[in-house]
């Protein structure tokens, strides 16, 4: 879906530091694999690596800590794209583009590159590669798109005036129903890359499935709550398709020859309880593919719906996911 409204009130994009941060709010003492506010937890590209005048899809996955896992609230998503080889590749380059985007009332053309809802569609410039100069190492010619994203749980506006510019980490807030400005376990900024290639491809990796004390993802579960001083725990397991380690063409061999594949690695989640080792390395890019990608899952003391979640990603941009929910008594 496209915005329909105007972002002059809001532009333009000057000095959007916190969207470099690391995309979650909630309390900083919580730990990372417990979602307690909103959360952004990946977002999905239908080519990691794209081609000029592609149209890439992005699918953002987020999670509001803050309401029932069976009544989630609707976040207010908002895109901005329209950034491509901002200087020295870092996104912070995008701030100038971004300010020149949105300086006067946006064209149809330029409406082009905002958008609003779960998925957001980014057309590739023809030129992204052409112009800019090739690499003096002679690695293959590239282009680089950002795309910068909020999820807010109320609505998007400007910040709030009479304040002192230099203390706005980005010039866009959050605000509740009755005009209150949330915070940043109610307001996630963001951004991700979308590198572009001529012949280059990278897919996304594959989830097959994410079992839970090895039954399937499609089998619906419950277990017993807490009741003593030391909780049951529960292994988690995402299944990954190996063919999802391909092979990188722009790594150098290793010294006997061997071709370099990805790095992949999984990320567990929940919204309740302990993840035990959370982050699990499932590919190195030499010593080759790990099956001990498993990790525990403490139970909690409470009653209701947990949601759980493997998030698997490779070191190029590709990313995958499954979710499944359970039932503690």
């Amino acid at each position: 879906m496209r915005a329909a409204f105007s972002f002059r009130s809001l532009l333009p994009l000057i000095a959007i530091a916190s969207l470099g941060a690391s995309a979650c709010g909630g309390d900083d003492f919580d730990p990372a694999s417990r979602i307690q506010g909103v959360r952004v937890l990946a977002v999905k590209k239908s080519a990691p690596y794209a081609k000029p005048g592609e149209k890439v899809e992005l699918e953002i996955l987020y999670w509001d800590g803050k309401s029932d896992p069976d009544d989630q609230r609707a976040l207010e998503v908002t895109w901005f794209g329209g950034c491509k080889n901002p200087a020295g590749d870092l996104y912070y380059g995008c701030y100038p583009q971004l300010a020149e985007l949105f300086a006067g009332p946006p064209s149809a053309d330029q409406l082009q590159n905002v958008g609003t809802g779960n998925r957001f569609e980014l057309t590739i410039p023809d030129d992204i590669i052409s112009s800019r100069p090739a690499p003096l190492d002679g690695s293959p010619a590239y282009g680089l798109s950002y795309v910068f994203f909020t999820a807010c749980s109320g609505r998007l506006g400007p910040p709030p005036a009479g304040g002192d510019a230099n203390d706005v980490a980005m010039p866009l807030s959050c605000y509740g129903p009755k005009g209150e400005l949330l915070g940043p376990d109610e307001f996630v900024p963001g951004y991700t890359s979308v590198y572009v290639y001529d012949e280059l491809r990278n897919e996304n990796p594959v989830v097959q499935d994410f079992l839970f004390q090895g039954a399937s993802s499609d089998r619906q579960l419950s277990v017993p709550r807490c009741e003593s001083s030391k909780c049951p725990k529960y292994e988690l397991r995402a299944i990954i398709d190996p063919a999802s380690a391909e092979l990188d063409p722009t790594a150098d061999p290793t010294p006997d020859g061997t071709p370099i594949r990805e790095q992949l690695w999984v990320n567990y989640y929940a919204t309740r309880g302990t993840i035990e080792r959370p982050v699990r390395l499932v590919n190195d890019a030499t010593k080759g593919w790990n099956d001990e990608t498993q990790a525990s899952w403490e139970v909690p003391r409470e009653a209701g719906t947990v949601v759980l979640w493997a998030i698997v990603r490779d070191n190029r941009g590709g990313v995958d996911w499954k979710e499944r929910r359970i039932v503690v008594e």
